[in-house]
């Protein structure tokens, strides 16, 4: 690096103007420069050259001064670069460059592709790197991201995520309110009701707020949440509380009964009124299998009933 050029000697910017200026000096030609940037700083350079060549001036008086000049002679001009003009150019065109491709790898990432989409049934996708996800009822698996180096994936509802074991990516699953990052594990994510929620069955994970602000690393058997940019300490949780759907059950062990509700939403697809259901905390276990069955049970545990008010709507009404 000298004061002349800000650049350090082993920048690949300054080597490519220093290649390209000795082309021109030894009578070569850029566009024989084996150089993956240099087709698109050749396309750069042709705009800069047409857009000088369109250029028109403004002022009659410059016109009339520099019209006998151009009778004599009609040769088109161009600017001539030197080689720290070529460095400025190149800098310049890397710029460009780079802000483009910043567009496109923006535009991508804001439109993830749907891998999956269990409906009103559990399903079950293998990934392209072998990994293993089931989705609960009224889920979605959506595509941010994949390179060989670090896979991308958002969670709308639950999945549980068997991850193939690969030390040289990293396994990042996404939902409105946190990501996990993994190695190689086997995690279930639960994302609904304005939460996320993370239990770790093998291996370690990462589980972080969306803004990156706290994390935390959970350990085998630990469970966390999520909720309004807050994250919870690591607890113990028994695997069934989180693995219960898998086997069509819903696994209750002291839960209180706004969240278990909120489960059976997301599982069936419902919408249902419990401003009047008592805040109690629940025990015991219920087939998935029927809703119908579901809530007659639920509403004898809670002491009232539940009554379908519309397409998919069920209201909470005590008995007294």
């Amino acid at each position: 690096m000298s004061p002349d050029n800000p650049l350090p000697e082993n920048d690949r910017d300054l080597q490519l103007a220093r290649t390209i200026e000795n082309a021109e000096k030894t009578g070569g030609s850029p566009e024989e420069i084996d150089d993956p940037l240099m087709p698109l700083l050749l396309q750069y350079r042709e705009a800069d050259r047409e857009e000088f060549r369109h250029t028109s001036p403004n002022s009659s008086s410059i016109w009339a001064g520099i019209e006998p000049g151009l009778q004599e002679d009609s040769t088109p001009i161009y600017r001539l670069l030197t080689g720290s003009d070529m460095v400025r150019w190149i800098a310049a065109a890397a710029v460009v460059i780079l802000t483009l491709s910043m567009f496109f790898w923006l535009f991508e990432r804001s439109q993830p592709e749907l891998i999956a989409s269990s409906q009103n049934v559990i399903s079950t996708v293998t990934l392209k790197d072998g990994s293993i996800v089931t989705l609960r009822p009224y889920s979605s698996l959506y595509e941010v991201s994949n390179r060989s180096t670090k896979q991308v994936y958002s969670v709308n509802g639950e999945a549980y995520f068997e991850v193939a074991n690969n030390p040289n990516r990293t396994f990042v699953t996404e939902t409105e309110e946190g990501r996990v990052s993994v190695l190689g594990t086997k995690f279930m994510i639960q994302n609904w009701n304005g939460r996320t929620s993370v239990f770790l069955e093998e291996g370690q994970i990462r589980f972080e707020t969306n803004d990156q602000s706290s994390s935390i690393i959970l350990d085998p058997g630990e469970y966390s949440t999520i909720t309004d940019n807050t994250i919870s300490q690591p607890e113990p949780e028994n695997s069934r509380v989180f693995k219960d759907w898998l086997d069509n059950i819903l696994v209750l062990e002291n839960q209180q009964a706004r969240l278990v509700l909120a489960e059976i939403e997301q599982h069936f697809n419902v919408s249902i009124d419990a401003r009047y259901a008592p805040d109690e905390t629940l025990g015991g276990s219920l087939q998935l299998d029927n809703l119908e069955q579901v809530l007659m049970d639920l509403g004898v545990v809670l002491g009232g009933r539940f009554e379908q008010t519309g397409a998919d709507q069920y209201e909470f009404l005590p008995e007294n």
